[in-house]
């Protein structure tokens, strides 16, 4: 009989439990994997340990942290413990500028940047539209949220394949299968949980329906990956219902 797969939930507590440890800690200390799973699974820790060094390393990915071992970067397929170090600003290493502009370009503050520039050496990543599915081809999670997550986190792996992150993330699209705006609202919230604000230039928008039975949410995405790009980023703040 096959053992039940883990529960997606338990991937979402984790995720929250290394970047709640990790940012208390800051960039100069650092944490193991089991830490998180120590705090979310009690006595069945041991069980979230595989979960526990995936997500770090999809956390990775999206810049938010560094897996390291004896201090340096290491990827996914390393062997032995690693350790988890956040970080304080991450980098857009698509040369993004963070810097924000002030209301006086006559523009309304919003909490994505309204255009960014791409140089003429940087190597464009362009994704297919990423959708909230399983290994197996299934869709999970049951809420606009859930799947905005679960379609963001496929992207950061689907980037992963092309030499990029979510980070060199210049023009994200948000498609949500509803006509109602706060469910836009709840899936947008959702990202820029994960991207911060300003997020990259972003279109979100309620669209009729969607590729895969119970779909939600899919998003398409370009990245700009090299060297230096620059974008006009406007604080704001995070869209509510």
């Amino acid at each position: 009989m096959d053992e039940p797969a883990p529960e997606h939930g338990a991937d979402d507590e984790l995720r929250a439990e290394i970047l709640r440890i990790a940012e208390q800690r800051g960039s100069a200390k650092t944490l193991c994997p089991s830490d998180a799973a120590r705090s979310v699974g009690g006595e069945q820790w041991r069980d979230l340990m595989p979960a526990s060094r995936r997500i770090a390393f999809e956390l990775a990915g999206e810049g938010r942290v560094d897996v390291t071992q004896r201090g340096e970067r290491v990827e996914p397929d390393a062997r032995g413990p690693i350790r988890i170090r956040w970080i304080d600003a991450p980098a857009w290493s698509g040369g993004v500028d963070t810097t924000a502009r002030t209301s006086s370009s006559g523009l309304a503050p919003v909490p994505y940047a309204y255009a960014a520039s791409v140089d003429a050496a940087s190597r464009l990543v362009f994704a297919a539209g990423a959708c909230p599915l399983t290994a197996d081809g299934v869709v999970a999670g049951d809420s606009f949220a859930a799947q905005a997550t679960r379609a963001l986190e496929n992207l950061s792996r689907a980037l992963g394949e092309s030499g990029a992150v979510l980070a060199d993330v210049v023009h994200l699209r948000v498609l949500v299968a509803s006509a109602d705006r706060a469910h836009l609202v709840e899936a947008w919230n959702a990202l820029a949980a994960v991207l911060g604000t300003p997020a990259p230039p972003s279109t979100l928008m309620g669209v009729t329906v969607l590729g895969y039975p119970g779909q939600l949410v899919e998003l398409e995405a370009v990245a700009a990956v090299g060297t230096a790009a620059e974008a006009s980023r406007t604080q704001g703040p995070i869209l509510r219902p």
